[in-house]
């Protein structure tokens, strides 16, 4: 299946009643309803059971992301949770950048304990990571 597979019609009347109930009305600076919708969209489709969440913000991201996929795992990170508004109580969250891979692969294994393969991930990961840093160069 690839991102043109995903019903978003389906979605659609789910979405929008999920989200004329969020908690946080103003999401200035984080994800807006089109952004929102197509998480919301992929997740239902493909349904993972581990969520890694780049950047928090006020917590409107994750809010979604537990609506879509409940039973997943959600590991968010950011390097500074001071807007944070929704906080979910199953969520590991981690004040630190995503890109300290370090910081990262401890939390990745303190989770493996749910029976999760993570850490081929994590090897994928620090792939795409030396593979990105060397673009950069």
């Amino acid at each position: 299946m690839s991102l043109n597979d995903i019903p978003y019609k389906k979605y659609l009347d789910e979405f929008y009643s999920l989200y004329t109930s969020r908690p946080i009305l103003d999401n200035e600076g984080g994800m807006k309803s089109p952004h929102l919708f197509a998480t919301f969209c992929f997740l239902k489709t493909f349904k993972p059971k581990l969520i890694i969440e780049s950047g928090v913000w006020k917590g409107l991201g994750t809010w979604m992301m537990r609506h879509a996929v409940p039973n997943a795992r959600i590991l968010s990170f950011d390097v500074d949770f001071s807007n944070l508004i929704f906080r979910d109580p199953t969520v590991k969250y981690t004040q630190s950048d995503i890109t300290n891979m370090a910081e990262a692969k401890v939390n990745l294994k303190d989770n493996n304990k749910a029976g999760y393969e993570t850490q081929a991930e994590m090897d994928l990961l620090k792939q795409q990571d030396r593979e990105n840093s060397k673009d950069c160069s």
